[in-house]
């Protein structure tokens, strides 16, 4: 269940928010490719690495630094993979200032909202 909603509603709620904080920098850019941006960077996330974290280490994800140190990681790559498509969909080549600032605000509020949501999902399951 919270697969299906992870995937889509929650993407599609991701993209909105991140779309609207670049709207609140007044960067021009083409809202298309920021929802194709966490689409891709979701299933990068969730198809390649979702299995491969889940097979191999689980069990050292339980304990609470661990799943801080691996959903920080999931940030940075988050960061690597959208931001092309966030370059791309810039508008205005000379705000890229702007870009990058809100870019980076608009990916630590939804990855910080994604880590609250994962947190209270699992922990009952998570240790020190």
């Amino acid at each position: 269940m919270f697969s299906f909603l992870h995937l889509v509603i929650l993407n599609f709620f991701i993209a909105w928010v991140e779309s609207r904080v670049l709207k609140k920098y007044n960067v021009s850019h083409n809202d298309t490719l920021i929802y194709y941006a966490n689409f891709f960077s979701m299933a990068v996330g969730y198809f390649c690495l979702g299995n491969w974290i889940l097979n191999n280490y689980w069990g050292t994800l339980r304990h609470i630094p661990a799943a801080m140190l691996a959903l920080f990681t999931c940030y940075l790559a988050t960061l690597i993979l959208e931001y092309p498509f966030f370059y791309w969909s810039l508008k205005d080549k000379s705000q890229l200032k702007k870009l990058n600032i809100s870019f980076f605000v608009g990916n630590t509020i939804t990855n910080f909202a994604l880590a609250v949501i994962y947190y209270c999902l699992l922990r009952q399951e998570l240790s020190y």
